[in-house]
């Protein structure tokens, strides 16, 4: 018993340690909520290199992934989109903006998506995430 009275002591350190750590988004709001009829929000950020459509549980175990596809754009100038049944995202590199088309929602459930932005610049490993949700 005495050799775990540090134990309490190495748990809290990593606490505090953990919970000062920021996530970056890419100057992206990392959650955009849409009433029931839907609508288009244009968010703004940083550049992107693909975005990915994520429907499922919040751990990320479901395989309902959508792929972007690349669009006609300005030279030099990559633009493409994603859509799911209900949900349609395009970016445009030249502006840095991500443009989101909900449909309007005649499920009688909430609808949820992740929205993936992956980033060519490193440190940053891990995507953007925006989180979409929408009223029933």
């Amino acid at each position: 018993m005495r050799k775990l009275k540090w134990l309490p002591v190495v748990f809290t350190s990593f606490f505090l340690l953990s919970s000062c750590i920021s996530y970056y988004n890419g100057d992206y709001p990392s959650h955009v909520y849409f009433p029931k009829e839907g609508g288009c929000k244009i968010i703004d950020g940083s550049d992107a290199d693909e975005l990915i459509i994520w429907e499922g549980d919040k751990n990320y175990t479901s395989q309902e992934l959508k792929d972007s596809e690349d669009m006609e754009g300005l030279p030099g100038h990559r633009n493409f989109k994603v859509s799911s049944d209900w949900l349609t995202a395009e970016h445009s590199q030249g502006s840095n903006t991500i443009t989101l088309y909900v449909k309007p929602n005649t499920t009688g459930k909430k609808r949820t998506a992740v929205l993936k932005a992956e980033h060519p610049d490193p440190p940053y490993n891990s995507p953007y995430k925006i989180h979409i949700k929408q009223d029933k």
